[in-house]
């Protein structure tokens, strides 16, 4: 070879042997997917930027909260040319402190938004949560126990 440990095969491989330009865009290919798993694992948590500005309005559980990215995951978002943050992320957690703020959040792709928006009117969080199935057991054994009684 030329030193490069490439083995003379003409491009440059990681010590498994793999080239480094496949091996990158494997892993940017990871990323991508793991954000669209993430986008549609937590629908409920999407914040879309609002026009001009790099405040958030949530929608799903949060559905008419204005809150901004917390200055911890903010910086390492903003577009390096206009300072603006995506226009659609995900967040894990939403924090009021002296605003609201929104924690560990991961840009999505508007697409994948528009995917998994129309779905979000149909949920039940109370179902879904188990709440509804316990008030259901709950008005079954109401109805268990006035049988028994009238018995």
């Amino acid at each position: 070879g030329n030193g490069d440990g490439d083995g003379g095969r003409g491009g440059k491989r990681d010590r498994d042997g793999v080239e480094k330009n496949q091996t990158q865009t494997q892993r940017r290919g990871d990323v991508t997917d793991l954000r669209k798993a993430i986008c549609v694992g937590f629908a409920n948590k999407l914040a879309r930027r609002l026009p001009r500005h790099n405040g958030f309005r949530t929608f799903g559980a949060d559905a008419s909260m204005i809150a901004e990215a917390h200055p911890s995951v903010a910086r390492s978002l903003a577009d390096d040319v206009t300072g603006l943050l995506p226009e659609w992320v995900v967040f894990h957690s939403l924090v009021s402190t002296t605003r609201p703020f929104i924690k560990g959040v991961c840009r999505i792709e508007p697409e994948w938004a528009a995917q998994v928006m129309p779905r979000l009117g149909d949920v039940d969080v109370g179902r879904l949560s188990g709440g509804a199935l316990a008030e259901e057991r709950t008005g079954a054994n109401a109805e268990k126990a006035a049988a028994a009684a009238a018995e």
